[in-house]
């Protein structure tokens, strides 16, 4: 568990700025779908409908995740050098 945290503070203080705002905004995103998940689970209701949990379920996890993914994506990229045609 140790080894663990201190990869993620490593990961998190070689962040830039504009990283960790999307990794607090991704966090946020994922919890409250979460929430979301967890307040289905308990009222119960459909899967289907134009009122039912699952919207804002896999709204907030979907987002969530491509919020926290793109950030290291464009990280990766800048990092890779492109070969420039002939």
């Amino acid at each position: 568990m140790g080894t663990m945290r201190a990869s993620l503070r490593g990961f998190w203080d070689d962040a830039r700025g504009y990283q960790r705002l999307a990794y607090l905004v991704g966090a946020a995103l994922i919890m409250i779908g979460l929430a979301h998940a967890g307040m289905w689970a308990v009222a119960g209701g459909s899967a289907s409908g134009p009122l039912s949990w699952r919207k804002p379920t896999t709204f907030g996890i979907s987002f969530g995740l491509t919020t926290e993914v793109v950030p290291a994506l464009v990280d990766v990229e800048v990092a890779v050098p492109h070969l420039s045609p002939a």
